[in-house]
């Protein structure tokens, strides 16, 4: 009988998958949204794009599992859309600026005060390395990080913005400046949001 008792633990045991060692964080992705779903709507030409801004630092542990604004980061969610039915639009998200929404529109901020006008580009990865050091967390924050593409006609690029905020007391504005650049007239359609 003991020798039956050991050959079906030893067989439930093959059945059974190992618990990993260390599961890590887990990330519920984050509800994919259209221009017309978000806080923050705009329109330039053939161009639309909504922001939404992740402020609830419970959403934050949800979807990104650490507490963003308290490292001094608020993640945005932005949608482009492309609604021409002929032209292509190039989205580069090192073009991407931000000011203070209270130093006015991003070109004065450029002209005035340089040190309130930044662009994203290569500090995005700085920028996740100072949100934490645990590697599953940097990799989740930079896979659902907004990509460079090319819009096609009635396609669209989502993803998130890590815009740089103030650790301690309220937040001000936050302009955000998206240039997409006709690729058949090399036109620039920039759209202006404030956040």
């Amino acid at each position: 009988m003991r020798n039956r008792l050991v050959a079906m633990i030893a067989g439930i045991a093959m059945f059974t998958p190992p618990a990993p060692v260390s599961a890590g964080p887990k990330f519920a992705p984050y509800p994919e949204r259209k221009v017309t779903d978000c806080a923050v709507r705009a329109d330039k030409g053939d161009i639309s794009v909504g922001a939404q801004a992740v402020e609830d630092t419970k959403d934050q542990k949800v979807y990104f599992a650490t507490e963003m604004t308290e490292k001094g980061y608020l993640p945005v969610y932005v949608v482009i859309e492309n609604r021409s039915v002929a032209d292509s639009y190039l989205f580069d998200k090192s073009n991407v600026a931000m000011a203070d929404a209270s130093a006015g529109a991003v070109s004065e901020a450029r002209s005035k005060t340089g040190e309130k006008f930044a662009m994203f580009g290569v500090g995005g990865i700085f920028a996740m390395r100072a949100i934490t050091s645990a590697t599953a967390v940097q990799e989740n924050l930079l896979k659902n990080e907004i990509q460079s593409k090319t819009l096609s006609p009635g396609v669209s690029v989502k993803g998130f913005l890590y815009i740089p905020i103030p650790k301690q007391g309220a937040r001000g504005g936050i302009h955000v400046q998206i240039p997409l650049v006709n690729s058949r007239t090399n036109e620039i359609q920039v759209v202006n949001l404030t956040i």
